[in-house]
């Protein structure tokens, strides 16, 4: 498995170098969530409001690279991508980061939660929370608004050693190791000796507990 997984790492890399420079001379932008499926996510049975500031999203999204991160997971091949909840008054937003795939560059995202598990662009979503209390959980949503307001980019190496780029759930596990104040609040993974961070190291842990998961049909 540790050999699959780094041969998933390299093919992501070259993946994802291939798309930017593609994406410097072809990229066309298109509206990410027509019409013809919206009427899927009103369907959705949840109430916006069950959402709070710091809550994890996780969702597989579909495309190849996002089946590919699939196979990064320990425990459940389920989720590909995560987010983490904020909110503006009544509005709800996900910070997260993602490189390539419909992306004119890859600096982090502040999307609406409407996009970001939009049925056009995902198969299923999860939501989970962490045992913060509300000073931590404001020191997490400090952190990951300054992220966003400087443009941090997606992290293209997978490389946990850096901090000037971050992929999505290296973002998540290292502000909640920062504001948690405890190394071992998230679990880490490896591969061939390198350490990263998998989708399932988010969510199945002591700290985190499920809210709620929705497939579309």
């Amino acid at each position: 498995m540790d050999v699959l997984r780094k041969v998933f790492f390299t093919g992501l890399f070259l993946y994802y170098s291939g798309y930017a420079i593609w994406a410097a001379f072809y990229y066309d932008p298109k509206p990410v969530t027509p019409h013809k499926t919206r009427e899927k996510w009103t369907k959705v049975p949840f109430d916006e409001n069950i959402l709070r500031t710091g809550d994890l999203l996780v969702r597989h999204g579909k495309g190849f690279v996002s089946d590919c991160m699939l196979k990064f997971n320990n425990c459940e091949e389920k989720y590909s991508h995560s987010g983490i909840i904020h909110r503006e008054g009544n509005r709800v937003f996900v910070y997260n980061s993602i490189g390539g795939e419909s992306r004119e560059n890859n600096s982090m995202l502040k999307e609406p939660l409407d996009m970001f598990v939009h049925p056009d662009i995902a198969f299923n979503f999860g939501i989970y929370r962490y045992d913060l209390d509300s000073v931590h959980i404001t020191s997490l949503d400090s952190m990951l608004t300054a992220y966003y307001k400087s443009g941090l980019e997606f992290d293209l190496d997978f490389d946990m050693y850096s901090e000037d780029k971050m992929y999505c759930s290296e973002i998540i596990y290292k502000t909640m190791i920062f504001v948690s104040k405890d190394k071992n609040y998230l679990p880490l993974s490896r591969v061939d000796g390198k350490p990263y961070v998998a989708i399932d190291d988010l969510y199945l842990n002591s700290h985190c507990k499920h809210i709620l998961e929705y497939t579309y049909d």
